[in-house]
């Protein structure tokens, strides 16, 4: 292609920085295209987070799946509007 390029390994810490920067701007495309590939990008940096905060794909699955049985998922559609936090006194 005649391109030319420069990659380095990055640090953990400048990985993570990076990756979350990565994260922003896959959200963005996906923001302004609406095309699905765009999601399948975030997925993968997702993954890739995960992975850099120690933590295996399966585990975080679970994680993930746990917190939706408490908190359930979008599937009805529904909006939270507000709360009002009930008075500790």
């Amino acid at each position: 292609s005649g391109s030319k390029c420069e990659v380095k390994v990055l640090e953990p810490g400048e990985f993570l920085k990076a990756l979350n920067e990565k994260l922003q701007e896959e959200l963005s495309e996906y923001a302004d295209s609406g095309e699905l590939v765009e999601l399948a990008d975030i997925v993968e940096v997702i993954y890739a987070i995960v992975r850099c905060q120690g933590m295996d794909i399966e585990e975080f699955e679970k994680m993930r799946k746990d917190k939706l049985e408490k908190k359930g998922a979008f599937e009805k559609r529904l909006f939270l509007c507000w709360v009002v936090a009930e008075s500790t006194e």
